[in-house]
Order: structure tokens, then sequence, then C-alpha cells
């Protein structure tokens, strides 16, 4: 086999406020033209948990102004709709190159160890 048909392995991990296109961009300048299978892990911030947990954390409605409790089951309704908004960008993406993409989402902890366990990882900022 030779290097042109070696499929390479990316992990590429991103968060909430990540600058998804950029990592992208950066993403496709490491692996230039090889073909190869992209793992994008989505770090879950445990902030909105925190914030549901705390007794005075309140929603306030963008268009009626209406106020409503902040509980844990908004919290995690929140995070799985921004986690798949950030599947979704990146699935466009992908779509216009020839990488395999694979999504999960991981919590703050996991993310952490996964970064401490892998040998070789591309750190850009």
């Amino acid at each position: 086999m030779s290097d042109a048909d070696t499929i390479r392995r990316i992990l590429l991990a991103v968060t909430e406020t990540s600058p998804v296109e950029t990592l992208w961009q950066s993403l496709l300048d490491a692996v230039e033209n090889s073909r190869a299978e992209v793992v994008t892990v989505f770090v879950r911030d445990e902030h909105w948990r925190r914030a549901a947990s705390l007794p005075f954390t309140r929603e306030i409605s963008r268009l009626s102004g209406l106020q409503a409790e902040f509980t844990h089951r908004r919290a995690r309704q929140v995070s799985l709709a921004t986690a798949v908004r950030v599947q979704q960008r990146l699935e466009h993406l992908a779509s216009k190159t020839r990488l395999k993409l694979e999504f999960e989402v991981v919590s703050e902890q996991e993310g952490a160890e996964l970064a401490r366990r892998e040998r070789h990882i591309l750190l850009v900022r």
C-alpha cells in the first residue's frame, strides 16, 4: 500500500465557541491531498448544566420577554441543539471534500482524558 492509498485518521476537537471554519481550514492544510477520516469530537461545555443547578437562574424569551425556570432538562436541550448545529456546519464543510467525517459529543472530562491519551495531536490556535 502506497502513501497515497493510506487513510489518515485525524481528531478535531471543537467547542460551541470554536471557530469551526478556521479549524477546518487548518485541518485541510494539514491533510493536503491525502485521504483522511476525520473524527470530530464536540466537547460539551458544562456551563449550561451548572447554570441550571443555580436556584435563581431563569431563561427569558427573546420574543415575549417571559421568564421561565432554567431546568436541567432545558440545559440538556440547549447543549444538544448546539452540538447539532456544529455537526451540521462540519458536515457541510466535509461535503465539499473527500474526507469522511465522524462526529461524537463528549463531556469536558472526557475531552481532557482524550487529549491526555492521544499520542499524535495537532494543536491549532
